[in-house]
């Protein structure tokens, strides 16, 4: 985990962000069912877009349960969400991340510069905090021509030790 935020530091240090939207609203009843929400408690609802060098490769959007006042609009536009995680009290203890492969939607299409139904590599992120609540559902539809996804996994031996 220490690892993917460093690296999510590293990709918020060297890329650009354009907020499309924030809202702070009651979510749709799926989604309200994922963060075990009552049916009137408010999310953050966040769509960006992720540039390098002036060329789109990620269209993010986000569910996040905080009511902290600074996860808004101003600070979502021009900084790193993982630093507004830490500086609101969002604790992420937990991720599980799944990725696929799908067609791109008409409106993310036309913020990636690409046509309707091309392959996007989409990478689902679920946060989750030291008590498995979900604090944060993130869906990035990457262009697959600006972006590699790479991972090491480490294989870690326990060998416990024998007594004689």
């Amino acid at each position: 985990l220490g690892e993917l935020m460093h690296t999510l530091d590293t990709l918020a240090g060297n890329t650009q962000v354009r907020l499309l939207g924030w809202e702070r609203i009651v979510p749709p009843e799926p989604i309200r069912e994922l963060f075990g929400s009552a049916a009137d408690e408010p999310l953050v609802r966040c769509v960006r877009v992720r540039s390098r060098h002036g060329h789109p490769f990620g269209y993010y959007g986000s569910w996040t349960r905080t009511r902290h006042p600074d996860f808004n609009a101003e600070n979502l536009a021009y900084g790193s969400r993982i630093d507004l995680f830490r500086r609101c009290g969002i604790e992420v203890a937990k991720v599980q991340q799944t990725v696929s492969a799908m067609r791109v939607g008409a409106l993310s299409a036309m913020h990636l510069q690409m046509a309707t139904g091309q392959a996007v590599m989409t990478l689902e992120r679920r946060s989750f905090d030291a008590n498995q609540h979900l604090q944060d559902l993130l869906e990035i539809q990457y262009r697959p021509d600006q972006l590699r996804y790479q991972m090491r996994l480490d294989y870690e031996t326990n060998n416990p030790e024998t007594s004689a």
